[in-house]
């Protein structure tokens, strides 16, 4: 992974297990080095316990901070609640991408209305 990026571990899992997991996720967001400056990955284990471990990954695209949050289900294990989170952070991006260099996305291009 080319970007930087921070973990904070809040569970009781393993760092070691998790840094691998997140780091594997996180190499989604590699074809928008250009764009981002800044990655941080937060799991957290909800109040009550045996409950769906949270995530929240927050990217950073210059004065303009993209939060990604996972809406914990029932059981839902780690592996899916960070596959939610970083999907939601990629989407995020491409739209915060349109907005933020309109040439690079073809925004832009628009066909004119011939009447």
């Amino acid at each position: 992974m080319k970007l930087p990026l921070e973990i904070s571990n809040k569970t009781s899992l393993r760092a070691d297990a998790i840094q691998e997991r997140v780091r594997a996720r996180g190499r989604a967001l590699d074809r928008f080095y250009d764009l981002v400056d800044d990655v941080h990955v937060a799991l957290a284990e909800p109040r009550r316990r045996g409950g769906p471990v949270l995530v929240r990954v927050t990217v950073t695209v210059g004065e303009e901070s993209i939060v990604a949050v996972n809406k914990p289900a029932g059981g839902a294990s780690l592996d899916a609640a960070l596959e939610e989170a970083f999907a939601d952070a990629v989407s995020q991006l491409k739209a915060a991408e349109q907005r933020l260099n309109p040439a690079r996305s073809g925004a832009n291009l628009r066909r004119p209305d011939f009447d």
